[in-house]
C-alpha cells in the first residue's frame, strides 16, 4: 500500500509540472526584407491567470542562421492594443514585461516580424518563426 501512495504522489507531481508548463505554440511565415513589414499574428491566444506582469516567449528562425533578434508585440485580445514589445533573441525563453499593462484575466496573442539582418546578410525575404509563449 505504501508503494501505491508513493507512485500516486509521483504521478500527481509529474502532472502538476505538465500543467504548469503549458504553452501556446506558433509557426508563422514572416517578412524580413523591410523594416516596415507587416507584423504577423499568432493564431491562438492565452488568458493570463497568474499576476506576474510578463509573457515568456521562446522562438527560432527556421531556415536561417538563427543569429538575430526578432521583434514581438504582446496584444490584448479585448481591445487589440499593444501591451508590450521587445526584440527577442532566438533559442531561449525570454520575458516581455509591463507591470501596468500585462494583467490577470486578460487574453493575449503575439504579433511578430523578422529582423532585416536576415535580408541584408543572408539574402532572405521571408522565413518561418516557430516557438511558443506562456502568459502564466
Amino acid at each position: 500500500m505504501k508503494k501505491f501512495w508513493m507512485m500516486m504522489a509521483a504521478l500527481v507531481a509529474m502532472l502538476s509540472i505538465c500543467v504548469s508548463a503549458s504553452a501556446t505554440t506558433f509557426t508563422r511565415l514572416v517578412k524580413c526584407n523591410d523594416e516596415n513589414a507587416e507584423y504577423v499574428d499568432t493564431v491562438n491566444s492565452e488568458t493570463k491567470t497568474v499576476n506576474s506582469y510578463k509573457i515568456q516567449v521562446r522562438h527560432d528562425a527556421n531556415g536561417t542562421s538563427n543569429s538575430y533578434t526578432n521583434h514581438f508585440k504582446a496584444i490584448a485580445v479585448k481591445d487589440r492594443k499593444q501591451k508590450a514589445a521587445k526584440w527577442l533573441k532566438t533559442g531561449g525563453e525570454y520575458p516581455m514585461e509591463n507591470a501596468r499593462a500585462i494583467i490577470t484575466g486578460t487574453a493575449y496573442y503575439l504579433k511578430m516580424r523578422g529582423n532585416t539582418n536576415y535580408n541584408t546578410y543572408e539574402g532572405l525575404e521571408e522565413f518561418v518563426i516557430s516557438g511558443y509563449f506562456k502568459v502564466n
